[in-house]
C-alpha cells in the first residue's frame, strides 16, 4: 500500500487519503482497531510503503515466496508482495483483513496461537507447515521486523513446498518399494511386521507370516539367463499380489523369496491363502517354466502363526523352518511351523 507524503499545504489532503485507505475490514473476532492504523491516521507513519520502511523493498517485491507484513497487535495484514496473490490464486491483496481469517476456523485459531507464541517468545516460533491456499502445502515462518525505531510488525514468509512434499513422498515410496517387482521391499516388511506383532500382542489377536521361495530358481537362471529369471520373479510377484486382499501384506524378502503377512489369520486361514497362491503360480504361463525340474515354475511356502506367545523374530524363524520342511518334502507344497522341527534351513 502506498501512502502519500504529508508535506506543507498538501498534508491535510494526504492525511484524509490515508484515512480512507486505512479502514480495517476484518472478519476475525479476535481483532480490535489497529494501533498501527491509528498511528497512520495520526500522521506518524504517512511516509512510504511499509516495505520501504523495513528497508528491503527490492527483496520484498522480487521474492518468489509470499511475504505478509502483519500488525503484531491485532494481526491485520498491512501489506503483501505479488507472490502472495499468486499463492492465493487471487488478483487482490488481503490487506486490511486479519491474517488468521485467511484460513478456516480451526486452522485460523492455530495460526493465531502460533503468532502469539512468536510475539511472546524471545525467539520465533518454529516454522509451521500445513495444507492451505488452494490445497497446496505451505511452510510459514515468522519473525519480527522494525518499520521504525519504535514499531515492529510480523514478517510472515509463506513458501510453497508442494513440489518438495511430492518429491519427498515419491522418494519415501521408492525407498520402501522393490524396484523390480513393484512390491514392498525388505525394509518396508520389517517395519510392517514389527507393527503387526505389536498390535497382535496388545489385542491378543493372531497373525501369520508366510515365506514363499521359488523352487529350483538357480537352475532356472543358469538355464535361461538372469533377464528371464527377473521376468519370472515379476510374474510370481504379480500372482501373489493378485491373490492377496487388503488384509494381506505382500513384500519381496530378497532374491527369489517373498513374504506375506496375513492379519487376524491363524494357521487354517493362512494355509488356505497359501494353497490358493501356490496353485495360481503353478498354473501361471511363466516363460521357460517347462524347462524346470517340475515342468513349471513353482513355489514352496512355509507358515508360522502368532498364537499369543513368541517374539517377532521367533515367528520369522518358525516360518523359515517351515519353508525348509516344504522344500525338503518335495517342493511345490505348503508346510506350517506345526509340521516342522525348530531348525534353521540352509538357504540355497
Amino acid at each position: 500500500m502506498i501512502f502519500p507524503k504529508a508535506k506543507g499545504r498538501n498534508a491535510r489532503k494526504a492525511l484524509e487519503m490515508v484515512k480512507r485507505k486505512s479502514k480495517i475490514a476484518t472478519s476475525s473476532p479476535l481483532s480490535r482497531p489497529s494501533s498501527l492504523a491509528r498511528e497512520k491516521l495520526e500522521g506518524r507513519l504517512v511516509g512510504g510503503r511499509f516495505a520501504d520502511l523495513a528497508n528491503y523493498s527490492e527483496l520484498f517485491d522480487r521474492s518468489n515466496d509470499g511475504i505478509f507484513l502483519v500488525d503484531i497487535r491485532n494481526l491485520e495484514v498491512l501489506e503483501t508482495n505479488a507472490a502472495v496473490q499468486a499463492l492465493l490464486g487471487s488478483d487482490h491483496s488481503p490487506r486490511g483483513i486479519s491474517f488468521a481469517s485467511l484460513f478456516d476456523t480451526p486452522t485460523g485459531e492455530m495460526i493465531h496461537e502460533w503468532l502469539r507464541r512468536s510475539e511472546k517468545g524471545k525467539v520465533p516460533a518454529p516454522p509451521l507447515e500445513m495444507q492451505s491456499f488452494q490445497s497446496r502445502w505451505v511452510e510459514f515462518s515468522c519473525a519480527k521486523v522494525s518499520l521504525a525505531d519504535y514499531c515492529e510488525v510480523f514478517q510472515i514468509i509463506a513458501r510453497d513446498v508442494t513440489e518438495e512434499r511430492q518429491k519427498s513422498s515419491r522418494l519415501e515410496a521408492e525407498s520402501l518399494t522393490d524396484e523390480m517387482t513393484g512390491l514392498s521391499n525388505f525394509r518396508s516388511f520389517t517395519t510392517r511386521h514389527r507393527l503387526e506383532h505389536e498390535r497382535a500382542v496388545i489385542k491378543n489377536q493372531p497373525y501369520s507370516v508366510l515365506f514363499f521361495d521359488v523352487d529350483h530358481f538357480k537352475h532356472f537362471n543358469d538355464r535361461n539367463g538372469h533377464p528371464a529369471g527377473d521376468e519370472a520373479l515379476r510374474r510370481v510377484a504379480a500372482v501373489i499380489r493378485d491373490c492377496a486382499s487388503r488384509s494381506e501384506f505382500v513384500a519381496r524378502y530378497g532374491g527369489e523369496e517373498f513374504v506375506v503377512i496375513c492379519s487376524n489369520a491363524g494357521p487354517e486361514t493362512a494355509t488356505a491363502f497359501a494353497e490358493k497362491a501356490r496353485i495360481a503360480i503353478a498354473v501361471s504361463p511363466i516363460p521357460f517354466g517347462e524347462g524346470q525340474p517340475l515342468g513349471k515354475v513353482t513355489v514352496s511356502i512355509g507358515i508360522a502363526s502368532f498364537d499369543g506367545s513368541g517374539t517377532a523374530a521367533e515367528i520369522l524363524k518358525r516360518a523359515d523352518a517351515a519353508l525348509y520342511e516344504a522344500k525338503k518334502g518335495g517342493r511345490n507344497r505348503v508346510a506350517t511351523s506345526l509340521d516342522s522341527p525348530q531348525t534353521e534351513r540352509k538357504r540355497a
